[in-house]
């Protein structure tokens, strides 16, 4: 039974363009839009990523996004999706743009939209605690403004778990025009697919625990995308996996931001994406091919014993020698000594176990759940805990927070997340500044997990 409840129980070119960059992209099947948007276009064939979609001139973003069944999936797994899509397009837009977008559900149940990360107000949220669920042929129009940069995504927040699973999901970028800009793009949403599981778990969609993966990215079984030899390539990574972890490297990887936008750092990897998660992270191809490896990641402890694989490959097109690197700008982050000293204003911890599928915050299970208060303006210390046998992605809706220390060590560098692993027996902390009223969940992005009462709100007052 659904956990949520409603507020009131009821091609081949490249586009010649001012924009200092290219997105590398195919299969652009038409969106629905009110007007014509500008639409990034191909530089190069065989690759496969999603429609990009920009604001018009009047810089509005507006679209239509409707979620129904696919007519002509790629697998199996991918059923849903929107604008007969899956991923769903790619909403690219500056900083301060206003989005106005239209769900349109051809679906055969209710469902919604939530912007993860994006910072949407909470009547915009698309959680059925604040709106109400959009049932079969109706619409629902959501608008605000996009006004923080980074790398986010829209999904249901309605039978979650089951409806991400079969494909209804994308990409959101929102870019700071003011930031070093590479010369290409990349889009690259990865969601995995289940094996040596019981059929019935598989086709439920709800409870595939994380283990014996193989990945699909952009919806294919493609592992490899060209890129220009010489140019500075910006991948956008998101795992849109209900319970599977990615753990990426590859030779000269620089891993640029995480889900909230560039802050001020820049590190090398090894990279660990889990559910939800999202990273940026910068290339520099010259004439050899670079393979991006995986190394099999576990929600029961981390990295297996299972050997490394090539998940995908760049390949080059041309000789160029390497770029240099994306001069970014480098900030140290505010850090005060109280915020690992002082007491925790509010305090989640996790519990729950594999073997009995019993999953909860604080000792309760959504929607039987006691929820913190708190004013608007204030910073707020948050402690989270996991008393668990498994990993557990902590997302916390319309307020981001910045994580200070893991198991009392100070973390630098404290960058800002609205999702964060919360690895088997460890203690995080992280500061939140409360901007945003309303309702607001907290849950693990293990959608399984989610489902099964591992989710709690937040009211902001």
């Amino acid at each position: 039974m659904e956990h949520f409840r409603a507020s009131n129980g009821t091609v081949e070119m490249e586009l010649e363009s001012m924009r200092p960059w290219r997105f590398i992209i195919i299969l652009c099947v038409s969106a629905c839009v009110h007007e014509a948007p500008q639409e990034a276009q191909i530089p190069f064939a065989s690759q496969a990523s999603p429609l990009i979609v920009e604001p018009t001139e009047s810089g509005i973003l507006e679209i239509e996004l409707e979620a129904s069944q696919l007519e002509n999936s790629p697998n199996r797994l991918l059923k849903y999706g929107f604008n007969q899509m899956s991923p769903g397009p790619v909403l690219l837009a500056p900083v301060g743009t206003e989005l106005r977008a239209t769900l349109v559900n051809q679906l055969e149940m209710p469902t919604t939209l939530h912007w993860h990360g994006a910072g949407a107000p909470n009547t915009m949220d698309g959680t059925p605690r604040v709106q109400d669920p959009v049932l079969p042929g109706e619409t629902f129009q959501y608008e605000f403004t996009l006004s923080n940069p980074g790398t986010f995504w829209y999904h249901p927040h309605f039978d979650t778990a089951r409806q991400v699973d079969l494909g209804l999901y994308g990409m959101v970028i929102v870019y700071e025009p003011s930031e070093p800009q590479p010369d290409e793009r990349l889009v690259l949403v990865f969601d995995s697919a289940a094996e040596n599981q019981p059929r019935e778990m598989i086709d439920d969609h709800r409870h595939i625990d994380g283990h014996g993966m193989h990945w699909l990215i952009n919806g294919s079984t493609k592992d490899t995308f060209e890129v220009s030899s010489g140019a500075v390539v910006r991948a956008h990574l998101l795992n849109a996996s209900n319970a599977g972890y990615l753990h990426l490297n590859s030779e000269g990887m620089r891993v640029i931001a995480h889900d909230q936008g560039y802050q001020g750092t820049v590190h090398d990897g090894p990279l660990v994406l889990g559910p939800g998660d999202r990273a940026e992270v910068e290339w520099l191809p010259g004439a050899d091919p670079i393979l991006v490896d995986h190394r099999p990641f576990s929600l029961n402890g981390g990295v297996t014993y299972m050997p490394e694989e090539t998940l995908f490959s760049l390949v080059p097109l041309g000789d160029a020698p390497a770029a240099s690197p994306s001069a970014m700008p480098v900030s140290t982050p505010e850090y005060k000594d109280y915020w690992t000293t002082k007491s925790a204003d509010f305090t989640y911890v996790f519990h729950g176990d594999s073997r009995t599928n019993s999953w909860m915050l604080n000792g309760e299970s959504f929607p039987d759940v006691t929820p913190f208060r708190t004013n608007v303006g204030r910073e707020v210390i948050i402690e989270v805990r996991n008393l668990s046998s498994t990993n557990h992605p902590f997302h916390t809706h319309g307020h981001p927070f910045k994580v200070v220390s893991r198991n009392g060590n100070p973390v630098d560098p404290r960058n800002l997340h609205d999702t964060i692993d919360v690895a088997i027996f460890e203690t995080m902390r992280l500061v939140v500044n409360t901007y945003n009223p309303g309702e607001w969940m907290v849950h693990c992005h293990i959608l399984p997990h989610a489902y099964a009462g591992m989710m709690t709100y937040m009211i902001v007052e």
